[in-house]
């Protein structure tokens, strides 16, 4: 049987991509202009890729929050400085000092030594120990205040005076950097020396 084309009816031609999970633009690919099932950072608080990208934008996924863990829950490239739940407790390394006299001596805690900070992300009380110095206080909003007192007997100072050594701590802890600073109260003794003070800086580290 023989015949004649005839005219194309109902023809569909190639058009623009459209992300409807078909082939509209016929290149054999679909939805491929709008990065569908793609990773991306959804309209979350966190700034994580974990989210999906789908026909409507970006999905909304998880928003995660900084904590006090080792890892960047949030991304954004710190680790655990910035942490908004959890207890922490990073190290402090006294980095710097500078005495008020330079022929004070400073004790017990000069440049050099160390210790350990415990707080809660949120806020509340605080506990250090830096050298043998046992700190207490307070964590507001990321800003930490510390102050420990040591009495020092005459077999434990060098002009054989018993003094009372103050020591304060404070700063951002988000920051790294918290400052110190140190005093000393006469108690009892013969031919004291004069009273020195100290002001320093304490490093905190996230191992």
């Amino acid at each position: 049987m023989s015949g004649v084309s005839g005219p194309c009816v109902g023809a569909i031609a190639p058009g623009q991509e459209a992300c409807n999970g078909l082939d509209d633009d016929c290149d054999g690919k679909v939805d491929e202009d709008f990065g569908f099932g793609q990773a991306c950072d959804g309209p979350d608080t966190d700034l994580c890729s974990d989210d999906v990208m789908t026909c409507l934008g970006c999905s909304l996924g998880p928003n995660n929050s900084e904590i006090c863990n080792g890892q960047d829950d949030n991304c954004n490239g710190i680790v655990d400085s910035d942490c908004e739940s959890g207890n922490c407790s990073p190290t402090l390394l006294v980095t710097g000092s500078t005495p008020s006299e330079p022929d004070c001596v400073d004790f017990p805690v000069e440049q050099g030594s160390t210790g350990v900070i415990q707080y809660p992300c949120g806020g509340g009380a605080v506990t250090a120990v830096l050298g043998s110095v046992a700190l207490t206080g307070s964590v507001v909003n990321g800003f930490v205040s510390l102050d420990g007192n040591v009495t020092l007997g005459p077999s434990q100072t060098p002009d054989g005076c018993t003094w009372t050594t103050t020591h304060h701590i404070e700063g951002s802890i988000s920051s790294g950097r918290l400052e110190y600073s140190y005093g000393e109260i006469y108690v009892s003794g013969f031919n004291c020396w004069s009273p020195c003070t100290e002001t320093g800086v304490v490093e905190v580290q996230w191992n």
